[in-house]
């Protein structure tokens, strides 16, 4: 294996990066760490943990490294409220589990579809669908086409109109 070395008369570079949460922020410093020990003959870096979950990473390297150290930060900050999503998903699976039947759970699941497209028209203005609310698109595939065109096939009255338009373009 042969590492990496630099010239004698490296640049020093400090990179910073904040992270959601302590726990990231220390297993990245460790990941950044190992990327310096397993590349280099004779790393020279040093980390320091600032204020607010804050990693400062100051190097000796004749290139700068940000695109490697973001995409190792990038790979540890995962967010707080991302480790809450995923707990309640496990969670809420193994209640329903225990609580539901297959049939109950189709019950619930329509009630949430049908919430999710009445959100979704309600924040759409039926004259200018393409300056939607943020967030409407990634709601929207969320719902199955199947949802979609059924709740469309059923909407005579035009209730909808607004959803129909922004989900043609």
């Amino acid at each position: 294996m042969t590492f990496k070395t630099f010239s004698d008369k490296p640049q020093s570079f400090t990179f910073t990066f904040t992270f959601g949460n302590y726990d990231a922020l220390v297993n990245a410093g460790q990941a950044i760490m190992g990327y310096f020990m397993g590349t280099y003959h004779a790393p020279i870096v040093e980390m320091t943990i600032k204020e607010g979950n804050t990693l400062e990473v100051v190097y000796a390297e004749d290139n700068e490294l940000t695109e490697v150290l973001e995409r190792i930060c990038q790979g540890y900050n995962v967010s707080s409220e991302h480790q809450t999503k995923e707990q309640y998903k496990l969670e809420r699976v193994e209640q329903l589990r225990q609580s539901e039947d297959f049939e109950s759970l189709l019950d619930k699941l329509v009630v949430c579809e049908l919430e999710l497209m009445e959100l979704a028209d309600s924040v759409l203005d039926d004259d200018f669908p393409q300056m939607a609310v943020n967030g409407v698109h990634s709601n929207l595939e969320a719902l199955d086409d199947d949802a979609m065109q059924l709740l469309k096939q059923l909407d005579h009255e035009g209730d909808y109109k607004a959803l129909w338009q922004y989900a043609s373009r």
